[in-house]
């Protein structure tokens, strides 16, 4: 029996990785456990999303909290209730390095997952020394489909080599693990792909359901980035160049509204947004331009893909899942898009794709095609084909067997 252990230390990126490898094990891997370790607050991560809580109902679940709650005094417990006695301990890792090796002695799992990037908060750095030190075989898991650039290979923290005994996971066909810190074994690198595209399975969506449940009236989901409050207009120092100010937002927004009312007629609209997203200015932007039937769905992408039927996207990496599920998905260009061109396999990805729009206002003729049975089905097709030159199928099973070989070898 293979004991894998997976922790979940800031966002549900890791479980969006992880999840259609769980799934797919109970077919091809069915002498292995899981266990789901948040380090951190499984509210705070998991944000009600119904999606992940139906999952984990079916995995073992632990939490930091909750682990330190048992370890604490009486009175320490009542003082973790106060922001300010957080923030210090979180500073003082030394008890949460206690935590986390006893934990590691006591379940002795076979192989460790953990999320690639430099987290910070809740004793992060003192977990990376208890996996160090355990000498548990150890995959840092990708935390998306592709970063921005071949730059983003920094395991720990910047031009920090991959620490032995670590597998460093890549997702996307073109990833340079050349480009990584000296001090890294090749070996230590393994191209595995991407789980959630995987093409549909009955696990993760039947063909039945990868059709239009109202073709008259067909719900939509704009896929967002994050927006800027009204008083940020010019780029913040040490901010990623990922974010929409507040009125380009608004006008990206209520150009996408023009064309959906021209090229649909009918339809509901749901807007996705980026987890950094701050939903009540969000909310306000929509009650300020005063869009019909448009909504919030802040679930999974897993489960948008099985009740929705058209997806847009203002660049994010999101959108390669439903068009992996044979979902008709639109790439829209924006300012935003200029960030990925910098690295031409990224560059080729999004602008060679046939999804991808050059200017927002060809959306509503290009939403025309898909009221045409034979041009659609070529559509969603041609998509697919090409998302399939970056991103081969079965990672699922790739994932699996790479864990296996690690077991095996450990």
């Amino acid at each position: 029996m293979a004991k894998i252990t997976c922790f979940i230390t800031k966002a549900t990126s890791s479980l969006d990785y992880l999840i259609p490898v769980i799934q797919r094990a109970k077919q091809t891997f069915q002498d292995a456990t899981w266990e789901i370790v948040f380090w951190g607050e499984p509210a705070k991560i998991l944000k009600g999303q119904k999606f992940y809580e139906n999952f984990l109902s079916g995995v073992s679940v632990r939490d930091l909290p909750s682990m330190l709650k048992k370890q604490n005094s009486w009175w320490q417990n009542l003082l973790w209730r106060f922001p300010l006695y957080q923030r210090s301990q979180k500073v003082k890792s030394k008890k949460i390095g206690e935590i986390s090796d006893k934990f590691l002695k006591s379940t002795k799992p076979d192989l460790i997952l953990y999320d690639h990037r430099e987290i910070k908060g809740y004793g992060s750095e003192s977990l990376k020394l208890s996996i160090a030190s355990s000498k548990i075989p150890t995959v840092l898991l990708p935390h998306a489909p592709h970063h921005t650039g071949t730059e983003a290979f920094v395991p720990f923290l910047r031009n920090d080599p991959v620490p032995q005994g670590f597998y460093y996971w890549t997702a996307f066909k073109h990833d340079r693990y050349d480009l990584a810190a000296a001090g890294s074994l090749k070996s230590q690198f393994r191209y595995v792909g991407y789980p959630g595209l995987d093409s549909p399975t009955e696990s993760n969506a039947s063909p039945a359901q990868l059709h239009e449940h109202n073709a008259s009236k067909p719900s939509v989901v704009l896929i967002l980035r994050k927006i800027f409050p009204p008083e940020i207009t010019t780029q913040p120092e040490n901010h990623d160049n990922f974010a929409f100010f507040y009125e380009e937002f608004k006008e990206l927004l209520t150009r996408c509204y023009a064309n959906l009312l021209s090229g649909l007629k009918e339809f509901e609209l749901f807007l996705k947004p980026h987890p950094s997203t701050d939903i009540k200015l969000l909310n306000n932007i929509i009650s300020s331009l005063g869009f019909k039937n448009i909504h919030i769905d802040n679930n999974s992408i897993y489960e948008q893909v099985e009740k929705h039927d058209i997806f847009l996207s203002f660049y994010s990496t999101t959108i390669l899942v439903p068009i992996a599920r044979k979902k008709p998905s639109f790439i829209i260009n924006t300012r935003i898009q200029d960030e990925i061109r910098k690295w031409e396999p990224l560059k080729n990805l999004y602008d060679q794709s046939p999804a991808f729009i050059t200017d927002i206002d060809q959306l509503a003729n290009r939403l025309s095609v898909l009221k045409k049975g034979s041009h659609r089905e070529e559509f969603i097709t041609d998509c697919y084909n090409h998302l399939r030159k970056y991103y081969p199928d079965h990672a699922s099973d790739t994932a699996i067997n790479e864990m296996k070989e690690i077991i095996t070898h450990a």
